[in-house]
């Protein structure tokens, strides 16, 4: 777990992704992943590309590798993105086998939406400038 110095989530430890075994997703046990589906991050990143825009309108690109949007295969276990799913699936708690054929779409819809919303805010910055 990120230790109480971490930038970002020691101010909002929420804002981690959980696995199906309800432990922080992580890489190589130091590289922590945010998680993909609150739609707090999601504003958080979309309004970091707008003020990186902002300030260096002559940037190219952004590169988001593998972490933008996108979350670990069996992440998706938070108690926001399971309320979410609950919500949406009769009551239903999402499955224990995080490569459920359902599970799986469920979470790829909420990472397409939150693409396209990237998408209308870099055509908007880009309109303007």
């Amino acid at each position: 777990m990120p230790d109480a110095t971490h930038p970002i989530l020691s101010k909002h430890p929420d804002w981690i992704g959980r696995g199906h075994d309800g432990q922080p997703c992580h890489y190589n046990n130091s590289d922590y992943y945010f998680n993909a589906y609150h739609p707090q991050v999601q504003q958080f990143i979309l309004d970091l590309i707008a003020e990186s825009m902002d300030k260096y309108p002559d940037v190219d690109g952004i590169q988001g590798d593998d972490r933008l949007p996108a979350s670990p295969a069996d992440s998706g276990y938070d108690s926001l993105t399971v309320a979410r799913y609950r919500a949406t699936h009769d009551g239903s708690l999402p499955p224990a086998d995080f490569r459920d054929s359902l599970w799986v779409n469920w979470r790829l819809e909420l990472l397409n939406s939150f693409v396209e919303k990237m998408y209308r805010v870099v055509k908007a910055k880009r309109v303007r400038q």
